[in-house]
């Protein structure tokens, strides 16, 4: 009897550190999800701004084309 009790205190206190480990990793998780979320939200505001800049330069750049072109007639 006194076995058994062992063994059911042993198994109490193995569940206690199983539980705990649990927890421990939800919360790892949790986190590791948030900080993803505001990375996410860093990159994407960084790729707008890229972008943005791309398409201004692109715009730049054609207008500069037309006003060559308008400066610049061929000779036919």
């Amino acid at each position: 009897m006194a076995s058994s009790k062992k063994k059911v205190k042993k198994l109490k206190k193995r569940v206690s550190q199983l539980e705990d480990t649990v927890v421990g990793s939800l919360w790892v998780i949790v986190n590791m999800i948030s900080l993803f979320d505001s990375n996410m939200e860093t990159i994407t505001k960084t790729f707008k701004a890229v972008v943005d800049k791309i398409n201004e330069m692109q715009d730049i750049k054609e207008e500069k084309d037309v006003e060559e072109t308008d400066t610049n007639p061929s000779r036919d």
